[in-house]
């Protein structure tokens, strides 16, 4: 999902140790949709073998463990992630902060960051570029209905005024198969994490 916050479960090959031999499945490895995910049986041992690792090794302390999944916090940083259920690993830390109100809970707003996106439809690569060279952006619920995966979305409403931005230097690297631009999203919050939203503090 374009590395879009909230959308999606990384499941990296480090966290085996903490998994159940049953749960060692090299075939989960990767990055999956997180509704998509959801559907996985296995996916509350991946839950805790993610916390495991950044309670164990990371430093973070668990805050509370709720519904929405466990919050967890990182003193030195003053960081907040939540672990969710399907093993979805959410900053809590938002440089925009609470944007608007939807049912359930709250939208935050990230400040654009760059993102490549690379596809073997050398046709929707070209359309895509097109477009951000004529509108300067392409909504992002626009670019999943064009790769199939609209309905893999969590929480559409909160990507309703999310984009791929034009940016002249990023164009410089496009290819037949490769577009970059900046991405300007919002992220979905459920109302009970609402408390443990921060603001992001650069690191010294």
């Amino acid at each position: 999902m374009l590395g879009i916050g909230g959308q999606f479960s990384m499941l990296d090959s480090y966290y085996t140790s903490y998994l159940p031999e049953a749960s060692r499945d090299a075939n989960l490895f990767g990055c999956w949709h997180a509704a998509c995910f959801h559907k996985e049986p296995l996916r509350g041992n991946w839950q805790q073998a993610i916390l495991s690792n950044y309670t164990e090794v990371r430093g973070y302390e668990v805050v509370a463990e709720l519904d929405s999944g466990v919050v967890l916090f990182l003193p030195q940083h003053g960081e907040r992630v939540v672990v969710s259920p399907d093993a979805v690993v959410l900053d809590l830390s938002f440089d925009g902060g609470i944007q608007r109100r939807v049912p359930g809970g709250v939208v935050c707003r990230t400040l654009p960051s760059e993102c490549s996106l690379q596809l073997d439809d050398e046709a929707v690569v070209a359309r895509l570029q097109e477009q951000l060279r004529t509108q300067k952006k392409v909504p992002l619920m626009q670019i999943f209905e064009l790769l199939g995966t609209a309905d893999c979305v969590l929480h559409p409403e909160a990507l309703t005024d999310s984009y791929f931005v034009w940016h002249k230097g990023l164009a410089r690297l496009w290819e037949k198969q490769w577009v970059t631009a900046n991405l300007d999203y919002g992220v979905f919050v459920p109302e009970e994490l609402e408390p443990y939203l921060t603001r992001r503090k650069p690191r010294a």
